[in-house]
């Protein structure tokens, strides 16, 4: 799935240069790791200039289902958006922070999908529901 519908649309994607396939996959075992506090999040690593579109990817619409418009949008902290505040960048990356907000985001964009306007204001922020 990674390789056909997320990998080509990062930037300098080529088709022909096998550089661009994946060849091993590493997973945490966060649950069972002490040291990291029984926990795993995502990091771009320093000095990364594409780090922020690549995680952008991750938040658009990945694979169609058929004919009738269904689809699969991943959420979670790894999709955080970035903001620029006051001229510095500003992330929820890595936070439970941005797990929430990015589950809302994934809902709304599956709502709009299917043609349903479902999104209200509340004082605590923002909150999807069917009308």
């Amino acid at each position: 799935m990674l390789q056909k519908y997320y990998i080509p649309h990062l930037p300098n994607y080529d088709a022909s240069d096998r550089r661009c396939l994946i060849e091993d996959l590493e997973c945490s075992t966060w649950s069972k790791e002490e040291l990291s506090g029984f926990g795993s999040y995502t990091h771009i690593p320093a000095g990364s200039d594409t780090g922020n579109e690549n995680m952008k990817i991750l938040s658009e619409k990945v694979l169609e289902a058929g004919d009738e418009g269904g689809g699969v949008w991943f959420a979670g902290e790894h999709t955080a958006d970035t903001e620029v505040i006051d001229g510095r960048n500003y992330t929820t990356m890595a936070t439970v922070t941005g797990a929430y907000k990015t589950g809302e985001r994934a809902a709304n964009k599956v709502l709009e999908a299917y043609s349903m306007t479902a999104h209200s204001e509340t004082k605590s922020g923002s909150l999807c529901r069917l009308l």
